[in-house]
């Protein structure tokens, strides 16, 4: 019962988490299925379920029911791409640049990725970064740059399950 019960309430500590995260998306890891497999276990293990204690205020469960609600369970998996990283600049000239970056992505749900610029300069505001690239490649050379300026970039990645975070700002 004690791991039946301990079982339960990682489920419910995961529940929670899922319903925290601002985009509403469902994260399906490794470690839900794995707790996934071992709710099924204990319910399988049950064969006289008793009633559990009160795992949450006003919440009582019994494995009988447990048992429905696990049969009944679908997961779907929304997994937005993470913030571009390594942004670098690999080469330079007075007026071009040629930047790079990393980001782990699904096989198959490929991102396209954004690239927005900046003027450096103090008080920049939010509003003022302006879109220079989007498609599949991990580099972008920007042109047209004025020499002994320098230029803020960041990147995001996008794909079918919406649009992940900025990397850092990197300042060339």
């Amino acid at each position: 019962q004690r791991q039946r019960l301990s079982v339960w309430t990682a489920l419910l500590e995961r529940g929670q988490q899922v319903m925290s995260n601002e985009d509403g998306a469902v994260l399906l890891d490794v470690d839900t299925h794995k707790l996934d497999r071992q709710l099924r276990g204990a319910v399988d293990a049950s064969l006289a379920p008793p009633v559990l204690a009160t795992i949450a205020p006003g919440l009582t469960l019994s494995m009988g029911s447990l048992r429905e609600a696990v049969s009944n369970m679908h997961f779907v998996e929304y997994l937005v791409p993470p913030p571009p990283s390594d942004l670098a600049c690999v080469e330079s000239s007075p007026t071009s640049l040629l930047i790079t970056w990393n980001c782990e992505v699904r096989r198959d749900d490929p991102p396209t990725f954004i690239v927005q610029q900046m003027a450096f300069r103090e008080g920049c505001k939010e509003d003022e970064w302006a879109e220079v690239y989007k498609g599949p490649g991990r580099s972008f050379a920007p042109t047209g740059l004025q020499e002994q300026m320098s230029y803020r970039f960041r990147v995001c990645a996008i794909n079918t399950s919406g649009k992940g975070g900025w990397s850092a700002p990197q300042v060339f």
